[in-house]
C-alpha cells in the first residue's frame, strides 16, 4: 500500500510526509530547512490505532482521549484550554465546550427532515444554523 510522502503548494511550499508501517503520519516536516512542524504519537487499543498526542512547533501539545468507543472525547493544550464533545447513544455530537466557555455549541438532529441543527456559544453570543 502507498503512503502520502510529500506536499506541494502552489506558493512554493514544500512538505515532507513520513508514515510508519502501518500508513498513520507520525512526522511533518518543511522539506526547505528540515524542520519538524508536527510529530505524531498514537496508541493501539484493539485493532485500532488512536492519536495520543500532536506534537506542533508554533502550538505546543495537543493531547487527546477517547471513550470506550473510540470516539474522541476531548483534547487539551498544554495551557488551560480542555474541550470536550458528548455523543447520543447513535455516536453522533450533541454538544461540545470549554470550562471556559469556548466552542460551547449544542447539536440537534431530524433525521426525518434530513436536518441538522446546530446552536453555537461562544462566550455569551448565540446563534443557530440549520
Amino acid at each position: 500500500m502507498g503512503h502520502l510522502t510529500n506536499v506541494e503548494h502552489s506558493g512554493g511550499l514544500r512538505l515532507r510526509v513520513m508514515c510508519g508501517p502501518e500508513g498513520l503520519i507520525y512526522r511533518v516536516s518543511d522539506e526547505a530547512d528540515g524542520s519538524e512542524l508536527v510529530r505524531y504519537d498514537y496508541t493501539h487499543h484493539g485493532d485500532e490505532w488512536w492519536l495520543r498526542d500532536a506534537q506542533t512547533r508554533f502550538n505546543g501539545t495537543l493531547h487527546y482521549t477517547y471513550t470506550e468507543q473510540g470516539w474522541l472525547s476531548s483534547w487539551r493544550d498544554n495551557g488551560p484550554t480542555h474541550f470536550h464533545l458528548r455523543y447520543d447513544d447513535e455516536g453522533r455530537v450533541v454538544a461540545t465546550g470549554t470550562e471556559e466557555g469556548l466552542y460551547n455549541d449544542t447539536f440537534r438532529y431530524f433525521p426525518a427532515e434530513r436536518k441538522n441543527r446546530v446552536h453555537r456559544c461562544n462566550r455569551g453570543r448565540h446563534h443557530a444554523v440549520v
